[in-house]
């Protein structure tokens, strides 16, 4: 074979190479209904996050999408290109500015998506939005058993704007960061508090624990910080007490707190060291003295009282809950 037909055959089988490479960017850009809500389905259930972008940034990127799909032959989008234009102008602005949630509510209120029902919401110029269903309104209508090249167009239109409804969403989550950081940390530190509230205060007895709870009235909404204080009612201690008409003059006696509170401070959500004070009995097995008890820790109190014979008892008691209750 000579060097004229080689390169006539090698011409030849470039040609046909290339006529069927062309062919097939042809028919890619050819699909049916089926592989459109197909597609479209990965799309809804893919996550995608703008969150490395600044708020500014994505607006204007979604805003340029926005005219994109206009120019392209999506309709109604007017009142959604004047919405995200008044977002941008109110996240660029430097003063007497909306806040910030009044901008997440703008948000919320002109857009949402859901992936279960691939249906999004835009701004319109009535107040409560419009509905658009991906398929039923978008695919369907550009769609048949053929191929089509509609179709494809069609989804394209359709996933680009499912991207950018959940970009400008995105803006509001970022303005609702700080906010939701502030609320973590409220949240922290109240589960602190009342973890020090159980754990660093006095120990209540059940009967305790009920009289406490009707007294401490929380927030009617949200959550509430635990009370700084603890209501007492007839709780039992070991006391070892002097009696000035005991024989001998120390025994050991039953120390009942009658009724009383114990209250502190909270620092660094910490329960500091508190201090109570209670009407209480003293009881030797014979006789019983009424006075009252000064609580110095969740350990230990101290109480003074007199008998009706107007007879002195001074006691020390040990703190039972302390160590039965203590977890």
């Amino acid at each position: 074979m000579n060097r004229f037909s080689v390169n006539l055959l090698t011409s030849l089988l470039l040609c046909t190479g290339l006529s069927l490479a062309h062919a097939e960017n042809e028919n890619a850009n050819f699909i049916t209904k089926q592989d459109a809500i197909e597609r479209l389905n990965n799309v809804l259930f893919r996550t995608s996050s703008e969150k490395s972008k600044s708020s500014t940034a994505i607006l204007e990127k979604a805003l340029s999408g926005l005219h994109q799909l206009s120019e392209s032959g999506l309709s109604n989008l007017s009142a959604t290109i004047t919405t995200t234009e008044s977002l941008l102008t109110d996240i660029q602005c430097e003063s007497n500015c909306k806040s910030a949630e009044a901008i997440i509510t703008e948000i919320n209120r002109g857009f949402n998506r859901d992936a279960g029902t691939a249906i999004v919401l835009l701004p319109s110029e009535l107040d409560q939005g419009t509905n658009i269903d991906l398929i039923n309104d978008l695919i369907e209508p550009n769609c048949d058993e053929a191929q089509s090249n509609t179709c494809s167009t069609a989804l394209s239109q359709v996933t680009q704007l499912w991207h950018l409804v959940g970009a400008i969403r995105s803006v509001a989550d970022q303005l609702n960061k700080q906010a939701r950081e502030a609320s973590r940390a409220h949240l922290d530190s109240l589960d602190k508090q009342w973890r020090s509230y159980k754990d660093d205060t006095i120990k209540l007895w059940p009967q305790e624990v009920f009289l406490s709870s009707v007294v401490h009235r929380p927030r009617d909404s949200g959550f509430s910080a635990p009370p700084n204080y603890k209501v007492l009612f007839l709780r039992p201690s070991v006391g070892f007490s002097y009696l000035s008409d005991g024989s001998p003059d120390f025994q050991p006696t039953l120390n009942v707190d009658l009724l009383g509170t114990y209250w502190w401070k909270y620092k660094d959500n910490k329960a500091q060291k508190g201090r109570g004070i209670s009407a209480s009995l003293i009881w030797d097995g014979d006789s019983t003295a009424y006075g009252l008890t000064y609580h110095h820790s969740p350990r230990w109190s101290m109480s003074i009282a007199t008998s009706e014979e107007n007879d002195l008892v001074l006691s020390v008691s040990a703190q039972l809950g302390y160590w039965l209750l203590k977890r």
